[in-house]
């Protein structure tokens, strides 16, 4: 009879035990189940509020276009010009977010699609005048001659090396392989690509050069320059040797700007100076480019995006470049403190 007893309370033992351990797989497997779910759920809202970011940078883009186009058609050339010297964003309230904007006059670059002529040669002009303003950045000359070739050399679209260039032959010998880019840089940041291009080099000259059509121009706005934007003004005046010149004709600038080229070149920084290789017909009195960079922020996340516009015959803003990301922003060159 006691053996009957103890086997049944075996048997009970071990259903219990059965039981409970079902009830443990279970239980882990709805703790799994339900941690997938919420998962899924956050997910399916981090993507969500990605993809309204996504939308609120096409209407940024929008904005920024009709913002611009009345903004020229509303002010005086001084007004606008006076606009763009001061440091003030734009905010425009979202729902759960904001998106904060930033206007900066989008002549104060180099261009280096004026490295090559809109057929894709190479243009001793540009490289000339890209070599002086490495040299107002006061790399040596040797240095300046080297990159200005190679940079030409990068988006020339033949194969012959020029004097100090470099074509295909010292890239393919990189890990990873590759070869030169044979059209005008579509990124500024493809000059980390160049051959002797250090790190520290590329974020120096980085604020002084942006990305433009093959055979366009270097075209400068002398009266939203600041002083740290000398260089710039300095390789338009034709010699990298007139750095301080730029510097005077910057701060020295008249109250209201300069209102031409009889003025500028009447101005006291320039009695005396020859100024042969200037090229007056490429520095502007207003501007005819804008850059604007946009910060979308909804729900803790964040988006940047940058648009360059250019002024048309109509009075409006046609946009010219959209980049997405941190890297699309363009350094702003801090004013030095005189």
């Amino acid at each position: 009879m006691r053996d009957k007893n103890n086997n049944h309370n075996r048997q009970g033992g071990s259903v219990l035990l059965t039981t409970l351990l079902v009830m443990a797989v279970m239980a882990a497997l709805a703790v799994a189940i339900i941690e997938d779910i919420r998962f899924a759920v956050k997910r399916t809202v981090n993507g969500q509020t990605y993809a309204q970011a996504d939308w609120y940078v096409v209407g940024a883009r929008e904005f920024a276009g009709q913002y611009l186009s009345q903004l020229t058609h509303d002010l005086s050339a001084e007004a606008i010009n006076t606009a763009l010297t001061r440091k003030n964003s734009i905010v425009f309230p979202l729902e759960h977010g904001r998106i904060t904007f930033a206007i900066r006059d989008g002549s104060h670059c180099f261009s280096l699609g004026a490295l090559v002529t809109a057929a894709g040669a190479a243009y001793t002009p540009g490289q000339r005048r890209f070599a002086q303003l490495l040299r107002a950045l006061e790399w040596s000359e040797a240095e300046a001659n080297r990159l200005a070739a190679i940079a030409v050399d990068w988006a020339d679209k033949d194969g012959q090396t020029l004097q100090n260039g470099a074509e295909d032959f010292p890239y393919l010998g990189r890990t990873p392989v590759h070869r030169t880019a044979n059209t005008a840089f579509v990124s500024a940041v493809e000059l980390r690509a160049l051959e002797a291009m250090s790190e520290d080099r590329f974020q120096q000259l980085l604020p002084f050069v942006c990305a433009r059509r093959a055979g366009e121009i270097t075209r400068i706005n002398i009266n939203t320059l600041h002083v740290g934007h000398a260089p710039l003004l300095a390789a338009m005046l034709g010699d990298a040797e007139v750095i301080e010149v730029a510097r005077r004709l910057i701060a020295e600038r008249p109250q209201g700007g300069y209102v031409g080229k009889e003025q500028l070149r009447a101005a006291p920084a320039l009695e005396g100076l020859s100024l042969k290789n200037a090229a007056f017909d490429q520095i502007l009195f207003q501007p005819n480019r804008y850059w604007i960079e946009a910060k979308i922020e909804v729900e803790g996340r964040e988006r940047y995006a940058a648009y360059g516009f250019e002024l048309n015959q109509n009075g409006g803003a046609t946009l010219t470049h959209s980049g997405l990301g941190e890297d699309a922003l363009r350094p702003a060159l801090a004013e030095p403190v005189l």
